[in-house]
């Protein structure tokens, strides 16, 4: 488990290309579990005419690598003390999440996480936005 200094954590859940400098930033794709096992990359490049990964997922592994993004799974717990985080973040998370079963066990993670009086931000897609481009397109 991740220790909680002194001052408050600061998560951003599912970060994926776009990680919070300064914060810890969360992510559950593979990619992620292998930037942090540390000979599977090399070893992939030497092995890359047998198409181990495609150039966009050996770049993703490389960047997870170079930008410390930890593995971490919201639905199944993150490596965090109760109470420790001054703020959960997670945009473009919860859309992907079952409605009655995975979105809420999220939120409870959330929860679980936050310390009394922290912010949880969750950034969803505009559906008006989508909405009106078919209306527009027909497409």
């Amino acid at each position: 488990m991740l220790e909680s200094s002194s001052r408050e954590l600061k998560v951003n859940i599912g970060c994926g290309r776009a990680p919070t400098p300064g914060w810890i930033n969360f992510d559950s794709s593979p990619s992620v579990r292998i930037a942090q096992a540390p000979l599977i990359l090399p070893i992939s490049k030497a092995l890359q005419g047998f198409k181990i990964f495609t150039a966009d997922q050996a770049e993703f592994i490389a960047f997870c690598g170079n930008n410390k993004i930890l593995f971490g799974d919201a639905l199944k717990g993150l490596p965090l003390p109760n109470n420790s985080c001054e703020i959960v973040y997670a945009c473009h998370v919860l859309e992907h999440l079952h409605r009655y079963g995975e979105a809420p066990r999220f939120l409870r993670e959330c929860r679980r996480l936050l310390r009394p009086g922290g912010i949880l931000r969750l950034a969803v897609p505009d559906l008006s936005i989508y909405i009106n481009q078919y209306r527009e397109s027909g497409n």
